[in-house]
């Protein structure tokens, strides 16, 4: 088609989208052993909960204070009690390191989660007590759990299992 503007003569063309198949989407998988969460671990984000809460209220009275406390903050995450045995085995990490800064310096600091993030909070060397009792907490806790065979999972031997 062409028409002639001023003398000149042009030609239009007009195009035609014609796409005869429409694109497969791109979709991405992953082995079975990527994470598959975004974040902190389930068992650190519930350990942080469990700590700074420790903190805000001076302690667990009861286990059942501590139990109702796990369910509460471990929604969307599953059965809390899946990741038990890895929330004793954190907070025995924290009691060590802070023994071992508190060794060092009276006044010394250390940071909550042994590899960082969360929210990046630092204990001081006057939290041990509180740590300690929180520990006595959670293994008699977990004590009584295995005792009524109420555990989904607990490996032979793992950290908070007593020896019988």
């Amino acid at each position: 088609m062409s028409s002639p503007i001023f003398g000149v003569s042009t030609a239009i063309a007009v195009a035609v989208d014609v796409d005869p198949k429409p694109k497969a989407r791109k979709s991405v998988t992953f082995v079975p052993e990527a994470k598959s969460h975004d974040g902190l671990r389930p068992e650190v984000y519930i350990f942080e909960k469990l700590v700074l809460h420790c903190f805000q209220i001076g302690g667990f009275t009861s286990c059942e204070a501590l139990l109702e406390f796990l369910v509460t903050a471990s929604k969307g995450l599953g059965d809390f009690r899946l990741h038990y045995d890895a929330v004793i085995f954190l907070a025995e990490d924290l009691h060590t390191r802070i023994l071992a800064e508190c060794a060092e310096h009276a006044e010394g600091v250390v940071p909550l989660l042994p590899c960082g993030g969360g929210t990046a909070t630092k204990c001081p060397c006057k939290v041990l007590p509180n740590i300690e009792h929180l520990l006595i907490v959670l293994k008699e806790a977990n004590r009584r759990m295995i005792a009524a065979g109420s555990m989904p999972y607990v490996e032979a031997g793992s950290v908070g299992t007593p020896k019988e």
